[in-house]
């Protein structure tokens, strides 16, 4: 039996179904997750959504992003967890632990060519732009509906991970899927309005101090850049308002490979970002990140000195 399938089977024999993404969540994961949210509402499923991270302001306009509950909240057994836009089942962040624990069966719906296949069932394509493209797949397949909130989610996720159809992921499928989900009476003006047009004078203020600390390396092929916890008091913004600049220092003339690390407590995140040759998941990998040859991510518990000192030393070799 086809493997969608198998998934639907399980949703129709589950009655308590999870839902989870990894933390620091982006467009793709939230937007997944809210399509995935309704279709299973719409079959009388009860449905506890993970809320494991804060979510970014701009993505607030989403129905049902605050409507979540805590692992805590959670039943004591889930007949299904289903998590999205996550390469490692740890990416959930410190409520992995008990959420395998409580669950039955666990479906892995992700893009990501470094996805681990931790389900019990993995619905992995690892062509498709974004997890939104894998959700919209396995809905049509199966003959779910995809009601008007659920097609503007879709179109926030896939429109988010193709950099507003700039990658060279985006194919003729990418642009039937955004036709179809037009069709399906996706707001798209709410996701251009709310994510590309209502920055805060605070995210401004930030973007612009982390966009005059760039420093260019190998002669002019890399740009680095960092936000740290000063630079955040200083402006007033948000930790989630980093989202997008990782994007703004990649956009420059004659970069190839955009760097950006964001400080955390006891933590820092790398995003990196490539426009042709560098492959993204070979310089991640040296803090044991993933994601795609073009956008990935990783985590670093050195401090941000110590972290930029081995990722040049990482981008020097891959160069």
């Amino acid at each position: 039996m086809d493997e969608k399938l198998k998934v639907y089977n399980t949703i129709q024999e589950s009655s308590t179904i999870g839902i989870a993404s990894h933390v620091n969540p982006d467009g793709d994961n939230l937007g997944s997750c809210v399509a995935m949210l309704h279709a299973l509402k719409n079959l009388g499923k009860k449905v506890y959504f993970l809320d494991n991270d804060e979510v970014p302001e701009d993505f607030h306009f989403l129905d049902s992003v605050k409507d979540r509950f805590s692992v805590d909240s959670f039943p004591a057994a889930l007949d299904l967890l289903i998590v999205l836009d996550s390469s490692d089942f740890e990416r959930i962040g410190e409520s992995h632990s008990k959420l395998l624990e409580i669950s039955k069966t666990i479906v892995n719906i992700d893009h990501h060519r470094s996805n681990q296949g931790y389900g019990d069932y993995n619905l992995v394509m690892e062509k498709a732009t974004s997890t939104g493209e894998v959700v919209y797949d396995f809905l049509t397949t199966v003959n779910l509906p995809i009601t008007e909130p659920m097609a503007t989610a879709l179109y926030t996720a896939i429109s988010t991970d193709t950099g507003s159809f700039q990658y060279d992921s985006v194919n003729s499928k990418t642009h039937r899927i955004i036709a179809d989900l037009y069709d399906k009476k996706a707001d798209s003006q709410l996701v251009v309005q709310n994510l590309y047009q209502s920055k805060s004078v605070e995210k401004v203020r930030l973007m612009a101090r982390v966009l005059d600390k760039i420093e260019f390396f190998f002669d002019g092929l890399v740009a680095f850049s960092s936000c740290t916890q000063e630079d955040l008091n200083e402006t007033g913004a948000k930790s989630s308002d980093t989202e997008g600049i990782i994007e703004q220092i990649r956009n420059i003339k004659g970069i190839e490979l955009a760097v950006f690390v964001k400080e955390k407590e006891n933590l820092n995140r790398i995003s990196l970002r490539s426009k042709s040759f560098i492959d993204c998941t070979k310089v991640a990998s040296v803090y044991s990140g993933g994601g795609h040859v073009r956008a990935s991510g990783a985590t670093s518990y050195d401090s941000l000195s110590k972290t930029k000192e081995t990722l040049l030393k990482r981008i020097e070799q891959v160069l």
